[in-house]
């Protein structure tokens, strides 16, 4: 079987930065969170950067605040046990300018936010994707997938086709899925990079935690940027992950 690629590249990446935050930064960031926890959403905070910022009304994690905006958000802590603040780069923001631009947004906007320099940007996540056209997913190309990790289907009543593979978990996990169905359930802006091709179209995401990173030697997101190529690679054809239909084989082409 023939594939036909679509589009492919950098869905989400997460970094982290052990920068630590002025106390008059982290005061106000308190005080907003709280006054956001009066409605119990998040609330308008401040212009940055052209960034409308908003707080919202509680800590994620371990992360005692958050804000956010449509391109970013940036989780924030005055801890000493954790990076000071923990980013996610939303996928349309990527898709809109690029990884590098919108890499370098963020630290910006997060350098005002904790009132100090970001010198130090850690990978702290990593999300891969290709879109792929005239394939659906049968239960046969099980067949052709190679793989130590644990392997949970989804099924399309009446059919002998696949919605969704999973495939292993973190540190690092695969998940095929028919892209062209959920769009069409849920929305989005996928089908702007498929040239008019309505379908069937698979998605393949690859998802590389901080652990798998560090133990494939990737640290800085300057390192990141320059091999994710290679992390696809190692995602689709690697010994202990995903071998199917030749896409560990479509690193040269897609990246």
């Amino acid at each position: 079987m023939r594939i036909r690629q679509l589009s492919a590249g950098i869905d989400s990446l997460y970094w982290s930065s052990p920068c630590g935050i002025a106390a008059p930064q982290m005061a106000a960031l308190k005080i907003a969170r709280d006054s956001a926890g009066l409605t119990g959403t998040a609330q308008p905070w401040q212009e940055t950067r052209g960034f409308a910022l908003s707080v919202g009304p509680h800590g994620i994690h371990r992360y005692p605040v958050y804000v956010e905006s449509h391109e970013f958000r940036v989780q924030v802590t005055d801890s000493k046990r954790l990076p000071t603040v923990y980013v996610q780069l939303r996928s349309a923001f990527i898709h809109e300018v690029g990884v590098e631009e919108a890499f370098g947004a963020s630290v910006a906007v997060a350098e005002e936010i904790v009132g100090r320099a970001v010198a130090e940007t850690n990978a702290a996540r990593l999300d891969l994707y290709g879109d792929f056209a005239d394939w659906s997913i049968r239960r046969a190309d099980l067949g052709g997938l190679i793989t130590n990790a644990k392997i949970v289907t989804h099924g399309r009543a009446g059919t002998d086709e696949l919605e969704t593979v999973m495939v292993g978990k973190s540190p690092m996990a695969v998940r095929l899925y028919r892209k062209d169905l959920e769009v069409r359930e849920r929305g989005g802006f996928a089908p702007e990079f498929w040239g008019g091709y309505e379908g069937p179209v698979v998605r393949v995401e690859a998802q590389a935690s901080r652990e798998k990173l560090r133990e494939l030697q990737v640290g800085s997101v300057a390192e990141c940027l320059v091999c994710y190529g290679d992390i696809w690679a190692w995602a689709t054809k690697g010994p202990n992950i995903i071998c199917i239909c030749g896409l560990g084989d479509t690193r040269s082409s897609i990246w």
